[in-house]
């Protein structure tokens, strides 16, 4: 079915075959006749616009090296499938160098070319901030298509003529993503948790969540969440229950900081997606859903092609 498209519907004109063979092979597996018309007219070469995916991941060094090869293979397809990935390295004390060391092998393995960039904002002498994505636009040209950005969380300050990393990164990726830049069709955050947990899904993630519409009541949900955890109550005055809180001290920590993370990942979806077009959708899923393999169970292939959520949190405006 999808031949007669690619001959006489559209007239798409792939670069290689090898790119041909495997847009044809994936859309055969996943999407459907109509879906396959939106993307050949949005990702091919006659649509006169270059796609990109800005990736957020968090934990990177704590993913199995197995793993990270099977991402880089990912990472290859969605580039031959007409998207090409930029990564942004979220700010740490301790992690941010090791993280673009293995960013820069997943580009590498996936015959990319890593383009390291440390400053992503400079916050000029009247305060207003650029981002580097705008600055550096020659970069993000057809012509060097191979060069993938990693862009560290550090900001300029021309006043000072000094650089800080970034304390409020949902700010910083606001920013980042403001001004001329590349088009940006899809933002993808990468996480070992998975998306925005869902109340009335057993605390599954939720599959389809609409900003504009839930984002007040998300926010506020996982706030809530958050804060009842921080109180570390027990559930009554009950010995066992006191002694529970004592006892899983640890494991009530760790699942504090995955609502942080799940808020931020909500406040950061909102302000990203804020600037870029309409069009654009975003998607939090795990790393290791990411790697897969299959195109059908792949959530980002399966989001590029049809606009749709898999299994995880697919964030339209």
């Amino acid at each position: 079915m999808w031949r007669r498209i690619f001959a006489h519907e559209l007239k798409y004109d792939q670069p290689n075959a090898s790119s041909k063979n495997l847009i044809l092979s994936v859309l055969n597996t996943t999407a459907t006749k109509r879906e396959a018309k939106d993307y050949l007219s949005k990702y091919t070469n006659d649509s006169g616009q270059h796609n990109h995916c800005l990736f957020f991941i968090r934990d990177l060094h704590k993913v199995a090296p197995a793993i990270l090869s099977q991402f880089s293979s990912v990472i290859k397809r969605l580039g031959m499938l007409g998207l090409r990935p930029m990564f942004v390295i979220p700010p740490s004390p301790t992690h941010v160098n090791i993280q673009a060391e293995l960013l820069d092998s997943i580009v590498t393995e996936a015959d990319l070319k890593p383009l390291h960039l440390k400053e992503g904002l400079t916050k000029s002498r009247t305060g207003l901030y650029h981002s580097v994505f705008s600055q550096e636009s020659r970069f993000f040209d057809i012509g060097n298509s191979n060069f993938i950005p990693i862009v560290k969380p550090y900001v300029y300050n021309e006043e000072t003529a000094s650089e800080f990393m970034t304390k409020d990164v949902v700010k910083f990726m606001d920013c980042l993503c403001q001004g001329n830049i590349p088009h940006i069709d899809k933002f993808f955050i990468l996480n070992n948790a998975g998306g925005i947990p869902s109340g009335e899904r057993n605390d599954n993630a939720h599959v389809f969540i609409n900003l504009s519409q839930e984002l007040e009541h998300l926010s506020s949900s996982l706030s809530h969440n958050i804060s009842t955890l921080t109180k570390r109550e027990p559930r009554s005055q009950n010995l066992l229950h006191r002694m529970e809180v004592y006892v899983k001290k640890d494991e009530i920590s760790s699942l504090e900081c995955e609502y942080h993370d799940h808020l931020e990942n909500l406040l950061l979806m909102d302000k990203v997606l804020s600037n870029l077009a309409a069009t654009a959708t975003g998607l939090i899923t795990t790393v290791k859903a990411a790697a897969l393999s299959s195109d059908r169970k792949n959530p980002l292939v399966y989001n590029l092609l049809t606009d749709r959520s898999l299994i995880s949190s697919s964030l339209p405006r």
